[in-house]
């Protein structure tokens, strides 16, 4: 009986000593979370050395920057999504009860373009909700192909050819924005203002933006801010465009210093414009005409959109798609979910609403053209 008694004490207490080194959560703070941001994990038996901790969140291998026997610190792996962490400590694991939330928004597929198209020989604006792509006139398969103009329906996610005002159009330095109702494209060199009416599906001209001194410029960017357009012609000059008076009003001077091997965006949100050229972004205030330089991204990015509140740059060319959100208030860029399909160049783009819209353009690797299209929604979920 002695020995049974023994065996049975040493059966309980190898069995308390391996529940004692077993890892343990008792808290995640945050428990919400973008790429990139650290999160402190509060328990017990964890290891003090930093490669004895395993850490992943829904799967996503994360890396530990401290460890002390009851608390790890760890950074929100890129790409990973929201579920469980997992803590594997010292060959012991442990698996957090409730899901971790990582707010890096998603991507989702849509509907694939009429035709191939690249930003090269495209331009695009937004009115009633839409989103409207001209694709210039392009070789294809040695035949020529007209230009076409389409509508993007976001609410039945569909395209529909639209009137287009010239079936030889080329987007060369041109420039386009959108108002509530109607979309705007500006030719080059003292050209033209068309304005499409979304409401009519019909083209009428207005007045341009270009004086006497001013018609061998050209636009370099436009966003619309509200119902106002904004053009940056190439001697840096900003105007403003009235619907209501077609007349055009100078908004000062843009003084910043521009990377011409870099390609130049113009975005808007709801209240601000801004200018993209690389990784620098500057911010334009309507009320006091100024421009102020931003926060750079952390990396060379090839295309920028705007939301109605939001602004992010992307680079989809390269092994890694990252896509960054600039925070306004805090003046910081932040990792989010990276683009879906194969990597490319010269892709479309647009914001419209509170999503973000890439598609097309060419595969890196071998040239040939892509119709694919996704949606990035900020807050995850597809409608």
């Amino acid at each position: 009986m002695k020995k049974a008694a023994f065996f049975l004490l040493g059966c309980f207490l190898i069995s308390c000593s391996d529940e004692e080194k077993s890892p343990s959560i008792l808290t995640i703070t945050p428990s919400v979370a973008d790429f990139g941001q650290q999160v402190t994990i509060a328990g017990s038996n964890f290891s003090t050395t930093l490669l004895d901790n395993e850490v992943s969140f829904n799967g996503t291998p994360a890396t530990v920057t401290s460890a002390t026997a009851t608390e790890l610190t760890v950074t929100v792996p890129v790409n990973s999504t929201s579920g469980k962490i997992s803590i594997k400590s010292q060959g012991r694991q442990v698996i957090s009860a409730t899901d971790f939330t990582v707010t890096c928004g998603q991507w989702f597929s849509r509907a694939a373009l009429p035709q191939t198209g690249e930003s090269d020989n495209a331009i695009t604006f937004t009115a009633l909700g839409y989103a409207f792509v001209m694709l210039g006139q392009a070789s294809v398969g040695g035949a020529l192909q007209d230009a076409v103009l389409y509508r993007f329906d976001p609410t039945n996610n569909s395209w529909t050819p639209k009137t287009i005002y010239d079936k030889e159009f080329f987007a060369s330095s041109f420039a386009s924005w959108g108002s509530y109702e109607k979309g705007f494209v500006l030719e080059p060199y003292g050209g033209d203002l068309h304005v499409y009416d979304a409401n009519s599906d019909s083209w009428s001209i207005k007045s341009n933006p270009y004086t006497a001194n001013s018609g061998d410029k050209y636009p370099i960017i436009a966003f619309n801010i509200g119902n106002d357009g904004y053009v940056m012609l190439s001697d840096n000059n900003v105007w403003k465009y009235n619907i209501a008076g077609d007349s055009w009003t100078n908004q000062g001077v843009f003084t910043g210093e521009l990377d011409f091997s870099y390609e130049i965006y113009g975005l808007a949100t709801s209240t601000k414009g801004y200018l993209g050229n690389g990784s620098a972004l500057w911010e334009f205030d309507p009320v006091t005409k100024q421009w102020t330089q931003k926060a750079s991204v952390s990396a060379q990015t090839f295309l920028m959109f705007a939301t109605h509140d939001g602004v992010y740059a992307a680079d989809c060319s390269t092994e890694g798609k990252g896509l960054w959100e600039f925070n306004v208030s805090k003046n910081i860029w932040t990792r989010k979910a990276s683009l879906p399909g194969g990597q490319r160049y010269s892709p479309l783009f647009f914001g419209l609403g509170d999503k973000g819209y890439v598609g097309g353009g060419n595969q890196t690797s071998n040239d040939q053209p892509l119709k694919d299209f996704f949606v990035y929604m900020p807050a995850g979920g597809i409608d």
